[in-house]
């Protein structure tokens, strides 16, 4: 089955688990094909297992959180959600403490490393929505050009025809063109704007969950 028909499937299966621990498997395993680079129509893997096999591991992992249930017969499947979470909150008190210890020691260094990064990131983004405003006004200021020179092909037209003709043409060509630039800067800069707001969720969904 495709990726699309996979999820449907893996959400069906999942609809009796608690809200939590089913958006948690569903944002797993789409997080998985997006790394493997599977698309929605593109066949998943037989060696992910199927929905209803996946969904089994996890529920043995939730009812027996100190067992494995990765066996052998499928081994190359990514590990229940729930056995992920286990071996990340299995850190002792003790090893928490270090660790905030030393974030805290170490905050001069990575903070600054952080805040950097995070400036450049968002002068990225700034410049390409930039790229996308510039060449929007552009087609804009083509439209507008493009009637003017219609307008005036119209005044024109009746005491010059030819000359009429002309700047009508090159008007409703104009326009045209500023029209197909300003529509695709508009849908760009959409899609674009939903890929960053995408990342940006996965990013907090990942924080708030550690």
């Amino acid at each position: 089955m495709n990726r699309r028909e996979f999820m449907k499937s893996l959400r069906e299966q999942l609809s009796d688990m608690l809200e939590d621990e089913r958006n948690e498997a569903l944002e797993y395993y789409e997080d998985y094909l997006d790394e493997a680079g599977i698309n929605e129509d593109d066949i998943v893997p037989e060696s992910l297992g199927t929905p209803e096999k996946i969904v089994e591991n996890i529920k043995k992992s939730i009812q027996n959180p100190d067992e494995d249930f990765i066996r052998e017969e499928n081994v190359q499947n990514p590990p229940a959600v729930s056995t992920i979470k286990k071996k990340i909150s299995g850190l002792s008190n003790t090893e928490w403490i270090l660790i905030i210890i030393i974030a805290v020691l170490t905050s001069p260094v990575w903070g600054s490393a952080v805040i950097g990064a995070g400036g450049v990131l968002i002068g990225i983004v700034a410049g390409i929505i930039g790229i996308f405003v510039g060449f929007g006004a552009a087609g804009i200021g083509m439209i507008a050009g493009g009637v003017a020179c219609v307008v005036t092909g119209v005044i024109t037209f009746p005491s010059a025809v030819g000359n009429g003709l002309l700047l009508c043409g090159v008007g409703a060509f104009l326009a045209g063109i500023g029209l197909l630039v300003t529509v695709g800067m508009i849908n760009a800069m959409i899609v674009f704007v939903k890929w960053i707001m995408k990342i940006c969720k996965k990013v907090y969904q990942k924080v708030a969950t550690c």
